[in-house]
């Protein structure tokens, strides 16, 4: 009896020792079940910004030069003062080139006054008188003169010859004697001879008038051209600003000499300036010509000023990739100067109803970027395509629709077709 009792106490000690440890079993499958977090896939809005740093610079500047040789007579500004487009700001000998120029200037009114003399002394040939040979053109009065000499000694011949012709016949007929009749021959050849004579006088003045009114002319002009260079190398020694701005630098001094080509003065124009940023060969194709952007500045914190892309660079600097840009920034009142650091911030693109998940969601697995969705209760791991990086966040291009739950936290720790707890601000919620 004692014995039966012995191993009834065995059997039931063996039978709680099961239930115990069926007990433990089933509680440590329970606690294998991975909590996670979820976010529900939904459309939303994607801005892709960049930023590039740079600095400030003028948005036009120019080292003026000497075209000149000369000395330093005047000098119409100081370092840092502002000028405007056309203003003189240097004289390098200009009292003795204003004297080269009034020299210039009296011999060309001499030489106009001459030339219009000339000019005056030409008289339009009569078109009835050989209209043949004149035809209206204009000649000297002394030619002029000359031809009236060739017209009556014509005339004188033509009645001399007619003269002759007739006591010819009368001769002939033996009417008159040869004495008589020789008279008229000599008259007839004299009057050919003052004839001839009158035509080589009209022919030589013809000639003479060709050359005397242009050389008038080559000498009025040539003393136009002088005055002109006198003019121009005046003009020179007046140094002027090319456009309006703020001059930099004072390099010359007053009474000092300087050689054609050395540097004045350096002016820029700030009205404007200009942020020079270099652009990453990848992203080229965010930026165009007219886009708008943003700018701060160290130097002014807390503002943002406003600017848009002015010129874009046509080849990638071969060492960096990177392509030059310019942005011109409006300042009227001047606060910004050349140098200042500048950060550029700008809208790369914009896009709506796109997929944005935690970066942190995303796994890297041999096969590419995975995530893990729930479905029914068991995490399903699906590979997707990444497109944007958008600071902490990723755009997905393929592999998440709208609506799926995708695991954003213990999503390290799973395998596909795991059961999953989903937990929602640390407490455990029924799975569905």
């Amino acid at each position: 009896m004692k014995q039966i009792l012995s191993e009834c106490k065995a059997l039931l000690l063996l039978v709680l020792i099961a239930i115990v440890g069926a007990g433990h079993v089933l509680a440590v499958q329970k606690t294998n079940v991975t909590n996670v977090k979820i976010m529900v896939v939904s459309p939303k809005k994607m801005n892709i910004y960049k930023s590039y740093m740079g600095y400030l610079k003028p948005f036009d500047r120019v080292v003026v030069k000497a075209e000149t040789s000369g000395t330093v007579e005047k000098i119409d500004f100081e370092e840092g003062e502002k000028v405007k487009k056309g203003q003189v700001l240097v004289h390098i000998s200009t009292s003795e080139l204003e004297l080269r120029k009034s020299m210039a200037k009296t011999k060309y009114d001499q030489a106009l006054v001459n030339y219009k003399l000339q000019k005056n002394l030409f008289v339009s040939s009569s078109n009835s008188q050989d209209e043949k040979n004149q035809n209206g053109k204009k000649e000297y009065i002394a030619t002029r003169r000359l031809r009236l000499q060739e017209n009556l000694a014509k005339s004188n011949y033509e009645f001399a010859l007619s003269e002759y012709e007739a006591q010819k016949k009368l001769f002939e007929k033996q009417l008159i004697s040869s004495k008589d009749f020789q008279k008229y021959r000599n008259t007839m050849e004299i009057n050919l001879f003052r004839y001839h004579d009158a035509c080589l006088d009209v022919r030589q003045s013809e000639i003479a008038d060709l050359t005397r009114l242009e050389d008038f002319k080559n000498t009025l002009e040539i003393n136009k051209i002088d005055l002109n260079l006198a003019a121009l190398e005046l003009d020179k020694s007046k140094i002027k600003a090319p456009f309006n701005g703020i001059v930099k630098d004072k390099i010359v001094q007053l009474g000092g000499f300087v050689q054609k080509g050395s540097d004045i003065l350096e002016i820029m124009d700030i009205s404007n300036v200009l942020a020079k940023i270099n652009i990453p060969e990848k992203e080229v194709r965010y930026l165009d010509t007219g886009k708008t952007v943003s700018i701060g500045l160290d130097a002014i914190p807390g503002v943002e000023f406003s600017g848009r892309i002015k010129t874009m660079g046509m080849e990638a600097d071969r060492q960096s990739r990177s392509f030059p840009a310019e942005i011109v920034i409006d300042n009227t009142d001047r606060r910004l100067l050349p140098g200042m650091m500048a950060r550029i911030e700008l809208l790369a693109k914009s896009e709506k109803n796109q997929v944005i998940v935690p970066r942190h969601a995303v796994v890297e697995r041999e096969r590419g970027s995975m995530v893990y969705v729930v479905e029914k209760g068991v995490a399903v791991q699906k590979q997707v395509r990444i497109g944007e990086m958008i600071r902490e966040n990723v755009q997905i291009v393929a592999g998440l629709e709208f609506g799926d739950q995708l695991i954003v936290i213990g999503q390290d720790l799973l395998s596909n077709n795991e059961a999953v707890n989903v937990v929602n601000a640390n407490k455990k919620i029924a799975q569905k």
